[in-house]
């Protein structure tokens, strides 16, 4: 029985014991949650869906128990338990021990004035999506590769998920509706193109045991934090993916609710942590389809519909991904201290556009943390030419990485020599995008003044101190017509429209349509 009546049947029964006066039922099409005091119990419904089978109290108490292993991940002060519900009567055959009839997840309930879904898409600060992630980041590196003896994140894999959400689609609305269609031609075209990414992502350890369901909807403000709940548990095979595929879900649900600053908020952070850049070149493939799962679970799901956005919006993403973004490689020049990495932060929320920072990639090269301090004198160490040289190598790997998956990059390093320029803006010609310069000056006490200001509050990547910027000032070339790219010369001491900035820059692109 999988109606509400066998839900009646247990509580009426005393399986959970005394519940408040003014306990509430929430439905959804897998489970039942029950409200009760401070505590909520999750239940599953003994169905069998297909893509789920929870049809035996077998299947149910697995359920329950990979759900709690799952989340006690990144949410364990949520997750508290297993709860064994047992009949109050005792068994035929005498025995003391009363049959199990059901299984429930134990949990923290939230209080009534937690920012869940949409509710907290209309309030989640800037902060908050760089933390979350840099959360989901941190929480990505720790995880195992899959095992080398599954298919899962193999492009047969990927293809199995995005048809299977297809064809339920295609059951509701009809194989021939006109937004069906231009999904299905969209997504089918880029994951062809795509097939040997799939692969090759598979090969260097991308797929790993995600969240697997890592949208607005499972996220919640608990004590001042976002935390992430409600990981999938019942399929392997949707949690096992690689991992830009899991970014790609909650970048999309910000996007399609028109919170692409957030988006790319969330995306630098992660970036910053981990590093995948190479990923991003699947990005809009996974952006299709998590648009397409979330329209299948609107449509599947009145409960969930409810904090979704509107089908017709998400089918519309779908079948094309990232509308009016235009790729555009935007090299940063500048001394350490001239506001550079401060207008490239703003410009990269604003344009918007992943960032790629040589602080951070230097150290990354070494194995370190971002904010680690090497006291590696001037010239030496991780700060000597030949690591230099391969910083900038690395950048522009890194950009052609960002442009092959169709998005603007920031390259945010001194870019002094015209040489590491020429470098990103060749990388600019391959791909057949646009580029332009932005230029960061200010007065020589002004730099001064900003870099001690950096080393006394350790809380950004650069090391650089007053004898670096002097030694920087000496060797700047800077930016000449020979090098063939629009640049724009920015005076960091005086005040700055950011957003004027931004339309330049968005002319450029334009007019390299």
């Amino acid at each position: 029985m999988a109606s509400r009546d066998r839900l009646q049947s247990l509580l009426a029964g005393g399986a959970l014991g005394p519940l408040a006066d003014d306990h509430q039922i929430i439905e959804t099409h897998v489970s039942w949650v029950i409200l009760t005091g401070d505590i909520a119990y999750k239940i599953k419904k003994p169905v069998d869906l297909g893509f789920l089978d929870f049809s035996s109290l077998a299947a149910r108490r697995h359920a329950c128990e990979e759900e709690l292993r799952l989340n006690r991940r990144l949410a364990p002060e949520v997750y508290l338990g297993l709860e064994v519900l047992r009949s109050t009567a005792r068994d035929d055959g005498g025995s003391l021990e009363r049959p199990v009839v059901e299984y429930a997840v134990k949990m923290r309930r939230f209080p009534p004035d937690a920012a869940v879904g949409a509710a907290l898409a209309a309030d989640l600060t800037p902060d908050e999506a760089a933390r979350l992630g840099r959360l989901i980041g941190q929480f990505h590196l720790s995880l195992p590769p899959d095992p080398p003896c599954t298919t899962w994140g193999s492009a047969e894999s990927v293809w199995a998920a995005i048809d299977s959400s297809l064809l339920q689609l295609g059951a509701i609305l009809g194989t021939s509706e006109a937004r069906l269609v231009h999904c299905r031609r969209y997504i089918s075209g880029e994951f062809a193109r795509r097939h040997s990414f799939i692969e090759d992502r598979r090969r260097c350890s991308a797929v790993r045991e995600c969240h697997g369901d890592l949208h607005l909807g499972n996220l919640v403000r608990l004590d001042g934090q976002v935390v992430p709940f409600d990981a999938l548990e019942f399929d392997p095979a949707l949690r096992w993916i690689d991992v830009m595929n899991e970014v790609a879900f909650l970048f999309m649900d910000l996007d399609v609710r028109q919170r692409r600053d957030l988006a790319f908020q969330f995306l630098n952070a992660y970036l910053d942590v981990t590093g995948d850049y190479r990923g991003l070149a699947g990005l809009r493939l996974y952006l299709s389809y998590r648009a397409l799962v979330r329209a299948k679970v609107a449509m599947l799901s009145p409960v969930h519909g409810g904090d979704t956005p509107g089908v017709t919006a998400l089918l519309d993403y779908a079948a094309k991904p990232l509308p009016d973004v235009t790729p555009i490689v935007v090299v940063m020049v500048g001394v350490s201290g001239s506001g550079k990495s401060w207008l490239a932060r703003q410009l990269a929320s604003r344009l918007p556009a992943v960032h790629v920072r040589s602080d951070v990639e230097r150290k990354r090269l070494f194995g370190l943390q971002a904010l680690a301090r090497t006291d590696a004198p001037p010239g030496q160490g991780i700060y000597a030419s030949e690591v230099s040289a391969r910083v900038y190598d690395r950048m522009t790997e890194m950009a052609a990485a960002v442009l092959e998956g169709g998005l603007p990059v920031i390259l945010d390093a001194t870019s002094l020599r015209r040489d590491h320029r020429a470098a990103f803006l060749a990388a600019a010609r391959r791909a057949g995008r646009p580029a332009v310069m932005i230029a960061c000056t200010a007065d020589e006490a002004t730099l001064a003044a900003r870099v001690a200001q950096r080393a006394r509050e350790a809380r950004d990547p650069s090391e650089a101190d007053i004898e670096v910027v002097r030694r920087q000032l000496a060797e700047y070339e800077p930016p000449a017509s020979a090098e063939d790219c629009h640049c724009i010369l920015v005076d960091t001491t005086l005040a700055l429209d950011v957003e004027a900035l931004v339309r330049a820059i968005a002319a450029v692109a334009d007019a390299a349509i």
